[in-house]
């Protein structure tokens, strides 16, 4: 009977500190849990209230890398629903995210191949800081969805919507990307002919409002 009762209690003990452990340490759990157990990684160096639905989060990175995006945030504030993504693979988030940089693949400037790949670096890389990037994001095994994107920098401005459906390779994309006459000229010039048009306020755009596969779309931009 003695040893049965120094079992339980030994047993409670272990119970207590691995809940008060994770009480205190539950951000690393989420971490571990996150790079461990699902596609994405995302690493950080405090993380304020991981326990509420709202958290606060400093020199946050998110990693995709099924879709080669990696975002880093000086400053992110995150919307999310663990047990959905704990439970049924799928990630939701509504981020806002500070002095952000964004970046596909890994890639930095220099291993340009295509005309799109080009006008891409001119928009990502860590020389493009932007002061805010606000989205929410859905994505489980069949779409990816990406809604009320904006991102804001001194000299890029992209606003736009993203369906992305994996099996069928279907993607549905509105985006407007707006840049600063500095990037504009720095761009080769038929290359900016190509792509964009003059705005108001000393700016250029370009609109891509586009229904159907992903490999005809990049198809077209290849062609540029």
């Amino acid at each position: 009977m003695q040893k049965i009762k120094s079992i339980f209690i030994v047993s409670t003990v272990l119970i207590l500190t691995a809940v008060i452990c994770s009480v205190f340490y539950f951000d690393k759990v989420i971490a571990f849990s996150v790079n461990h157990f699902t596609p994405y990684k995302i690493a950080y160096t405090k993380w304020k209230n991981p326990f509420g639905e709202e958290s606060s989060i400093d020199d946050f990175r998110l990693e995709l890398p099924d879709e080669g995006l990696f975002i880093d945030a000086k400053k992110a504030e995150i919307r999310a629903n663990w047990k959905l993504l704990f439970f049924a693979n799928t990630l939701k988030l509504d981020c806002k995210f500070q002095d952000a940089t964004i970046s596909f693949k890994g890639g930095e400037k220099g291993s340009v191949k295509t005309a799109d790949e080009e006008f891409l670096n001119a928009l990502t890389g860590k020389d493009q800081i932007y002061d805010r990037v606000n989205f929410f994001i859905f994505k489980n095994k069949e779409e990816l969805d990406i809604k009320n994107f904006l991102a804001t920098s001194g000299g890029v401005v992209v606003i736009g919507d993203c369906v992305y459906k994996n099996k069928k390779e279907d993607i549905s994309l509105n985006v407007k990307i707006s840049v600063s006459s500095d990037i504009y000229n720095s761009l080769p010039e038929d290359l900016r002919d190509k792509i964009l048009s003059a705005d108001e306020d000393n700016r250029y755009s370009t609109v891509i409002d586009y229904k159907g596969n992903i490999t005809l779309l990049r198809a077209l931009y290849s062609l540029m």
